[in-house]
């Protein structure tokens, strides 16, 4: 199974960094830093900047459809 989300980072972001799904206003996904103590969502392989929307690819994730919904 594969998901694609699509998302609006709003904070400079280098690589290998713990990031976590945000909501943003209007409704699309926000990626940002893992705050301490925060369980992280992912992990970030390349540097990304500010207000820079990327796709992240869920594969063979144990993901759900219904977990993504909640998020």
């Amino acid at each position: 199974m594969e998901i694609l989300i699509k998302a609006k980072v709003v904070e400079d972001i280098k690589a290998n960094r713990l990031l976590c799904l945000s909501k943003k206003t209007g409704g699309q996904m926000g990626l940002r830093h893992a705050k301490d103590g925060e369980r992280p969502d992912f992990y970030s392989n390349r540097a990304i900047k500010n207000g820079e929307e990327i796709y992240i690819n869920l594969t063979n994730k144990k993901y759900g459809k219904q977990k993504l919904q909640k998020m």
